[in-house]
């Protein structure tokens, strides 16, 4: 069940805004294993309550502060837990002039466990390594700051920007000894945190987008203060580029990614490398595309455990039916949907 209200009282140059969000899960269900036979009833109950401010100054001026408090209750067959946090969050932005604008940010969030993270019961995943939750888990509280800069004008737009995420008790999984087996276990790190500066870049030098070209990247730098095993920090350079063409009735796109590092303690994930093409037409509600995906690329996915992981893990997934595929799109429109025209209101004054 989940539901939520709000009120909004709007001024002449801010608008206040109130809100409760509500909501609540349960399941129950039955495990008969090899570990024994348990029945487990688990609910979660949240409350979200808010109070938000928005509103400019001038004409560059703006801004967006909000505060709530979010009360949540977990309830496992081991144990009960009751959490009330402060949730704030700030949003200012200034327009130096119509196509330059900067922007900043802060928000402060709570990321309670699941309740199949603090479920104790346990299944097998082979012979030797058993699956459970963990009982003891704390929330995670994290804290994160933007800066970004907007720019944009008739054939270049830019977004430049840097996040810096801390974040506190979060939750990893990890291999541990419970002789006579292996556990696959939720665990508390110390703290983690990221450093990211990203872009976003679109060129279209033309007139009616007869050309353009786009790219999305980022660097990133995360740590992770792992109780188990140690410092582990990665460096990851992702990167997707879109290049476009228009021209009266006739498209063409060619876009594609190149393969990215992914941290999911303890295990390193890396990105295919992908790459799709495809032409078309448009004539009046019909359009005709024909596309490739992973035009001349194999869509190979590699993984990787962490060095000091007591369980040592590698492999490639692939799929083999997506390599060099083919597919022709035909569309159609129905309708339109209904169009509104509202003539323009006039609020006139006049004082005696």
């Amino acid at each position: 069940m989940n539901g939520q209200a709000l009120y909004t009282k709007t001024f002449d140059k801010l608008a206040i805004s109130v809100g409760d969000y509500f909501y609540y899960d349960a399941a129950k269900y039955r495990i008969d294993n090899t570990s024994g036979l348990s029945n487990e009833t688990d609910s979660q109950l949240k409350n979200y309550f808010a109070g938000e401010i928005t509103g400019k100054i001038g004409q560059g001026f703006s801004y967006r502060f909000s505060l709530g408090v979010t009360g949540s209750c977990i309830k496992t067959a081991e144990n009960k837990v009751w959490q009330w946090v402060f949730t704030p969050r700030a949003d200012i932005g200034y327009r130096i002039s119509p196509s330059f604008m900067l922007k900043a940010g802060f928000t402060q969030a709570n990321m309670p466990p699941s309740t199949g993270q603090l479920s104790g019961a346990t299944s097998f995943h082979n012979q030797n390594i058993i699956v459970h939750g963990n009982p003891e888990l704390v929330s995670s509280r994290t804290n994160q700051t933007i800066f970004s800069v907007v720019y944009h004008n008739k054939w270049l737009n830019i977004n430049l920007s840097y996040n810096y995420l801390y974040m506190k008790n979060p939750i990893n999984y990890y291999y541990q000894y419970e002789q006579p087996y292996i556990a696959y276990t939720p665990v508390n790190d110390n703290w983690y945190d990221m450093h990211t500066a990203a872009y976003s870049l679109r060129i279209s030098p033309f007139k009616n987008d007869l050309l353009a070209l786009k790219l999305d990247g980022a660097f990133s730098y995360m740590k992770v203060d792992s109780k188990l095993l140690g410092r582990v920090t990665l460096f990851r350079v992702p990167l997707f580029y879109e290049l476009t063409f228009n021209y009266k009735n006739f498209f063409a796109y060619y876009q594609g990614a190149i393969p990215c590092k992914m941290l999911s303690v303890p295990t390193i994930y890396e990105t295919q490398l992908s790459s799709s093409i495809g032409v078309g037409y448009k004539y009046k509600d019909w359009a005709f595309q024909v596309s490739c995906d992973n035009f001349l690329t194999n869509p190979e996915s590699r993984y990787h455990s962490i060095e000091n992981s007591i369980v040592r893990t590698q492999g490639t997934s692939y799929v083999k039916n997506a390599w060099n595929r083919v597919m022709l799109k035909i569309n159609f429109r129905f309708g339109k949907g209904k169009q509104y025209q509202e003539a323009v209101r006039q609020t006139v004054e006049e004082g005696l």
